[in-house]
């Protein structure tokens, strides 16, 4: 085998074991956004990495969708979406309004070693192309890996 084939060889190999190495690496160490237990058994997205539906279980205006994200894998993650959002007198407002979210404390959640994002802040339009409203903590939860629904007794 000539000097040139050997070189070849030898990056074609070097290219597949950092292939191999990169897709059985990334996909078990991506974050994940809280636990799937949050929401259970109605919601959507928890326990997932990067979400683009995000639902509590409830009303409409606890559900995002078509949200992207930028940043996933380090201290915050930063989310952009669409969402439902009450008119001042009752209802929802027909056109849905934008939503900004914040994924925050990446830790673990009891009884998972897999990184997940144990916070969520959001917020949303006052009304469809209007100002934005505060900041708050995604269904009044400060922590993603508690159940948010407890069976009743």
């Amino acid at each position: 085998m000539s000097r040139r084939n050997r070189i070849v060889a030898s990056l074609a190999f070097v290219a597949l074991a950092l292939g191999v190495l990169a897709s059985s690496a990334s996909p078990a160490s991506e974050p994940v956004l809280g636990s799937r237990d949050f929401a259970a058994p109605y919601g959507a997205g928890f326990g997932s990495v990067q979400p683009q539906v995000i639902s509590n279980g409830g009303v409409p205006s606890g559900m995002m969708e078509e949200i992207s994200w930028r940043h996933w894998g380090e201290a915050t993650a930063f989310g952009r979406g669409l969402g439902h959002q009450y008119k001042p007198r009752g209802g929802y407002y027909r056109k849905r309004v934008k939503v900004r979210l914040k994924a925050e404390r990446l830790g673990t959640c009891p009884g998972s070693k897999r990184p997940a994002y144990t916070r969520l802040r959001a917020k949303f339009q006052k009304r469809p192309g209007g100002g934005w409203g505060p900041w708050f903590l995604w269904s009044g939860a400060d922590s993603l890996c508690e159940p948010l629904f407890r069976p009743a007794l």
